[in-house]
């Protein structure tokens, strides 16, 4: 018997950031990520996507190197906790970022809570600045397996018993 792989899917997600005076901030529900196996997630940077799919204006670089990530999983409430922008981005060298050597930031099987899930600014004062203009985005691509945790449960409980392919 020979092994399937899963098949990938992505999601790309606009954070909107309002000049509330706010250093934190979650992020919406996803429902297309929701109870979905997330294997890797991606920060974009102004270089790569100036405007977010909506059309509005991505945060500066410069002011994205000081933001951090925390995901809260669903049921267990682990986290990843305060991932640095740097090491969710695929390598701009160019921007002077990118601390993960040109790959995504890598889940072994995260599902997840987006609600619970945010990012934190370490310089309010510089992200005030930036905002001063309006709100901006911060934008994430999410690479996913479209099936439920669940589903992901049984796999693992019956591939247990199976040989290594």
């Amino acid at each position: 018997m020979c092994c399937i792989k899963p098949r990938k899917r992505t999601e790309t997600v606009a954070l909107n950031i309002l000049n509330s005076g706010a250093n934190k901030f979650n992020f919406d529900d996803q429902p297309n990520l929701r109870n979905r196996r997330i294997i890797a997630v991606c920060a974009r940077t102004f270089e790569e996507i100036p405007k977010d799919f909506n059309g509005q204006d991505v945060l500066p670089t410069n002011i994205l190197k000081n933001m951090f990530v925390t995901f809260v999983e669903n049921n267990t409430e682990e986290t990843f906790s305060k991932i640095p922008f740097a090491d969710l981005c695929p390598g701009n060298v160019a921007a002077g970022v990118g601390g993960n050597n040109g790959c995504q930031f890598e889940f072994d099987a995260a599902f997840i809570n987006f609600p619970k899930s945010y990012i934190s600014f370490s310089d309010s004062t510089a992200l005030a600045a930036a905002l001063a203009g309006g709100s901006k985005s911060v934008i994430f691509t999410f690479t996913y397996e479209p099936i439920t945790e669940s589903e992901y449960r049984e796999q693992k409980r019956q591939s247990a018993n199976k040989p290594i392919c």
